[in-house]
């Protein structure tokens, strides 16, 4: 009598029929929309209509279509410290660095070349007649031929930053500085500068001891500053100040002021406003940014308004469902991906969850109640409608669709499996925790046998518990978390950091680890072997449970298996596991951190640091068929004897409903290894008796209405 693992290597070399269809290199993957990340801090929009970002960390971006789209305008640039932006009435666009000084493009962005000033400002202005101004420390520089030479007599004070500059119709200039706020005693310098002989002298217009930093003019020459969190106005020479609250008692502080189609705009913590120069009121044109910190907004000539956030890009507010949505700048790196039971798609980042948006290619976070925590993974649960999401702030879960996350349990969060409706292990930075009430109430598990270190993966096989421990290999548990041994002792696994495992339809389990690529077991972990086709690999992610499916004739048609990596992209298996290629057509050199698939459509989603991948089709062809076995059966246990577990395998030749029970010699029950519902095939099951004590003891199988009982001895 064959063991369970030649057992399974002899179906796998003769019952398994090869598709030609179905192989690697008919693969390949797309790049979709994704969420996005960005520290924009400046924004305009050019005369056709482009919207042009400035990130603080990776430069200059532009959108042709309405923000859904972005390409890096960097050409020429020091993308790292631009920090402002504006266009002449040509269409010249000068940038400003607070390190190299100022920039120029003639061609909307497409290259740029430096300007001969090349020390850092903070602000840039340009003038109609091509005069531009930049703003220094200390000084507003002046050139009149393009950037090609700076006259830099335009001193305003002694040594405050100049953080600001405006020009009003009449072509007087105006700057407002820092001021300076001594640990003890009084602030000094800061205020708001006029000039009417561009720059060669300044006047101060009040607010000293106020830093001043930002400041626009409409074409009645009224002029708004912002100071100490509220907005002011005031007349060209007056050193009178009023401040401009009507309609804005609750917009809470003012961030930014500037010009757009529909007026003069103040950027408020809780919304964009409109100043009605008519009845001298603002008025709210969109609510808050709802979950992130806003810098910047601008509006295009058709009313569209957009926001640039200080860590989440750029979002455009869509009027008709009165909501802000994300759109760009730069590709966020994914996590995870999850689909619910709706088929709703959910990504996780390094700073919270996000959904897409009803306007195409935008995104909506979905982080209420998480704020921004790494997202290691999101996962349906297996007895109820709730989506769990695994974070660096915890476990939680929503039941409303993403709109709020429940917390369940406050600590670091890898993994969860639920054993019952009510019982759940999740595998955290301290190791396994156990709730009995479905996550209401948590607690350590006071387990024997598994190490006191980070548990990174759970999960449920056969009736056993599996845990993956960093730096320390895999355990198992046959009793429901009490008890754990070391598997793979005799190989290298013990020795690994396995940082995931799972299982597939034939019962084999998949141990990824982080440089030593995979090891697989078709007996329950009494003995692995390495798949040479990964085997210096950092294994991330394993996808091998795509349902299989039934043939007219009661024949089981297999999928296909993937298995992600950090370092070497996707592989794939045809035959459910014997061999494996790459499958990287279309993806990135880049980490793919997670590995999901659309129930509904059939598609592979690939969570990667450059965003998400999707294979261009579903994977629907058959990768494999495994036939039924024709009877029903029951193998000898293997090893027999043994001590202290073996492993049981039997034959199914329909769907049944399995019991697989274990008695002591006058008949008591001492265990129930298998009470459910199975598809045909081969099955296993592992038996620990390590609390039993030596002596004969038998397995029953019942399947419907076959029944056979076979003996084994316990030898301690």
């Amino acid at each position: 009598m064959k063991g369970p693992a030649q057992l399974s290597a002899v179906l796998l070399s003769s019952l398994v029929v090869f598709s030609l269809s179905a192989n690697a290199q008919s693969i390949a993957w797309s790049r979709v929309s994704t969420p996005y990340s960005g520290a924009i801090i400046q924004m305009m929009i050019d005369q056709a209509g482009d919207i042009f970002a400035v990130d603080q960390f990776s430069g200059l971006y532009r959108s042709s279509d309405n923000g859904v789209s972005w390409i890096s305008a960097n050409s020429g640039l020091d993308p790292e410290y631009l920090n402002s932006m504006v266009f002449d009435s040509s269409g010249t666009i000068y940038a400003g660095s607070s390190t190299s000084g100022v920039y120029k493009s003639t061609d909307r962005g497409n290259s740029w070349s430096s300007t001969s000033w090349s020390t850092g400002v903070n602000a840039v202005l340009a003038l109609p007649g091509g005069s531009v101004y930049a703003a220094g420390t200390s000084i507003v520089i002046h050139s009149g031929d393009g950037g090609r030479t700076w006259d830099t007599s335009r001193v305003v004070s002694d040594v405050e930053n100049v953080l600001s500059l405006a020009y009003d119709e009449s072509g007087n200039l105006y700057a407002g500085l820092e001021a300076y706020a001594p640990r003890y005693g009084t602030p000094y310098g800061g205020g708001i500068y006029s000039s009417s002989d561009g720059g060669k002298t300044w006047l101060r217009l009040g607010m000293y001891q106020s830093s001043v930093p930002s400041i626009v003019t409409d074409t009645s020459g009224t002029i708004f500053i912002i100071v100490g969190g509220n907005i002011f106005t005031g007349s060209p020479g007056s050193s009178v100040w009023t401040a401009s609250f009507s309609g804005l008692a609750d917009a809470g502080s003012p961030i930014l002021l500037s010009q757009s189609p529909l007026g003069i705009m103040a950027l408020m913590q809780f919304g964009v406003y409109v100043y009605d120069a008519v009845h001298t009121t603002w008025k709210q044109i969109t609510p808050t940014v709802s979950g992130s910190t806003v810098t910047q907004a601008c509006v295009n000539k058709n009313g569209v308004a957009y926001a640039g956030t200080e860590r989440d890009g750029v979002f455009r507010y869509d009027s008709s469902s009165a909501a802000w949505y994300q759109c760009g700048v730069t590709s966020s790196g994914a996590t995870s991906i999850a689909f619910d039971a709706s088929g709703k798609m959910y990504v996780g980042t390094q700073s919270g969850i996000y959904c897409p948006a009803p306007v195409r290619g935008a995104w909506i976070r979905a982080s209420a109640g998480l704020d921004r925590p790494a997202v290691y993974s999101i996962k349906q649960s297996t007895f109820s409608s709730r989506l769990f999401a695994c974070t660096s702030g915890g476990l939680f879960y929503t039941t409303n669709g993403g709109e709020y996350w429940v917390p369940s349990l406050a600590m670091n969060t890898y993994d969860f499996v639920q054993l019952s409706t009510l019982d759940i292990f999740a595998a955290t930075a301290g190791g396994i925790q156990v709730s009995d009430d479905g996550g209401s109430v948590w607690n350590p598990l006071e387990e024997v046998g598994l190490p006191v270190t980070a548990i990174y993966s759970v999960l449920l096989a056969g009736g056993q518990i599996f845990a993956s421990a960093s730096n320390d290999g895999l355990f198992v548990s046959t009793d429901q978390g009490n008890y754990w041994e070391e598997e793979g002792i005799n190989t290298p696994l013990i020795f690994s950091h396995v940082s995931v495992v799972g299982s597939d339809m034939l019962n084999h389990l998949y141990a990824g680890t982080d440089g030593q690529g995979v090891y697989v077991s078709n007996d329950y972990g009494q003995s692995w072997s390495q798949l040479e086709q990964m085997d210096s690999s950092r294994i991330s992610c394993l996808l091998l449970n795509l349902p299989a499916q039934i043939g007219s004739n009661g024949e089981i048609k297999w999928n296909k298996l993937f298995i992600g990596t950090l370092d070497a992209g996707v592989f794939v298996s045809t035959d459910m596991g014997s061999t494996w290629s790459a499958c990287n057509n279309g993806l990135p050199i880049a980490a793919v951190n997670g590995l999901v698939a659309a129930d509904s459509a059939g598609y592979i989603y690939a969570a990667t640091d450059s965003g998400i991948y999707r294979t261009d089709g579903p994977i629907t062809g058959v990768a494999g068929r495994v036939p039924t076995p024709s009877d029903f059966s029951l193998e000898q246990n293997f090893p027999n004897p043994f001590n202290p577990s073996t492993v049981i395998s039997y034959k199914l030749s329909a769907v049944s409903d399995v019991s697989l029970k274990v008695y002591d010699v006058i008949g008591r029950e001492v265990r129930t290894l298998v009470n459910a519902r199975q598809n045909p095939g081969i099955h296993s099951v592992k038996f620990d008796a390590r609390k039993l004590p030596s002596g004969v003891y038998f397995y029953r199988l019942q399947a419907g209405e076959f029944t056979s009982t076979k003996k084994m001895v316990l030898a301690k």
